[in-house]
């Protein structure tokens, strides 16, 4: 054993600057790479694959990625097939569990129809309220085209509603969701406004050489505006029509 003095006395010879020496044993140290002690698992990212045999084992499905109850249609978004054996058991084991062979896998591609029926239905509905929306951008357009006042689509919605009842009257529900209230109308027209002016601008980057005109025009209530028209030629000797708008 050394005493204190002597060990002192070694440190101070051996290593005349201590503080120098736990700088660098410091900056060794923070060089290795930080290794985690634990990785967490995220089964939600170990590409499990949906196996065919589930759907008659235990009434699921898959839909985008998602396992999807045939039965209560509950999803489970980690593809394992202890939760899904676990939802099944706990849920309808005791409901469907003298239902075996033929008629077990029957049933099963009697509620896979359903739910792709369902699906369609819904697909449907989302085709139909886009139409809908589109429509609405139309009649817009051809009122503003036309310098109707915004009220004017409500008007227009009632003769379409009072055609449809006589000559398709199972399709009038869907020709009443076409909103042409006067706020929707002006919304509609801003929008198509912000829309062709956004594509004048780009058209304009791609010109050559272009001939502008300026001239004044009178709106509905007697405001005078600036009127614009721009015709040019772009990098492929394209001739492009003259567009205007007004400031």
């Amino acid at each position: 054993m050394w005493r204190n003095k002597d060990v002192l006395r070694t440190s101070a010879f051996a290593f005349p600057n201590l503080l120098s020496l736990i700088c660098i044993l410091y900056s060794v140290a923070a060089s290795f790479p930080k290794m985690s002690l634990s990785k967490k698992r995220k089964v939600d990212k170990e590409c499990r694959a949906f196996q065919d045999s589930w759907s008659v084992s235990y009434f699921f499905t898959e839909v985008n990625g998602i396992l999807v109850c045939l039965v209560c249609s509950q999803q489970v978004s980690v593809v394992k097939e202890y939760n899904i054996r676990r939802h099944y058991e706990t849920h309808h084991a005791e409901r469907y569990r003298g239902l075996q062979g033929q008629p077990r896998r029957e049933k099963v591609k009697e509620l896979i129809a359903g739910l792709k029926k369902q699906q369609s239905i819904f697909a449907s509905g989302q085709d139909i309220s886009a139409a809908a929306v589109k429509g609405s951008y139309l009649i817009a357009n051809d009122i503003a085209l036309a310098s109707k006042p915004y009220c004017e689509g409500e008007f227009v919605k009632s003769c379409i509603l009072k055609a449809a009842e006589i000559m398709c009257l199972e399709k009038r529900q869907i020709f009443a969701n076409i909103s042409l209230t006067r706020n929707t109308v002006a919304e509609r027209i801003l929008d198509l406004s912000v829309n062709l002016d956004s594509q004048l601008k780009n058209k304009v980057k791609s010109f050559v050489t272009f001939l502008v005109a300026l001239d004044e025009s009178t709106d509905i209530s007697d405001i005078a505006q600036q009127a614009i028209f721009i015709r040019g030629i772009d990098e492929t000797l394209s001739l492009r029509s003259s567009w205007g708008w007004c400031l």
